[in-house]
């Protein structure tokens, strides 16, 4: 079992036949060594399961480029 991101602030479960998928997004964070935030995000149940991280100019567009990432990323895993 691999960590899970512990602030997460939106989940959604899908399922592939019988497998369930948890697709989670963690509270965007600022980093005060590049002015910049981040937002983790995560896939429980499928590949590797490590907390990844997508980074904006604002917290928003970190969070919307996790989004964008991580729903790639569940498609691959979800494809037939």
């Amino acid at each position: 079992m691999t960590d899970k991101i512990t602030n997460v602030i939106a989940s959604k479960i899908i399922y592939k036949n019988t497998e369930k998928i948890e697709i989670l997004l963690g509270l965007p964070l600022f980093c005060p060594e590049s002015e910049n935030y981040f937002c983790e995000f995560q896939v429980v149940g499928a590949g590797d399961e490590k907390i990844r991280k997508a980074g904006g100019v604002s917290s928003f567009q970190a969070m919307e480029c996790a989004i964008l990432m991580v729903n790639s990323l569940a498609e691959t895993y979800t494809e037939h």
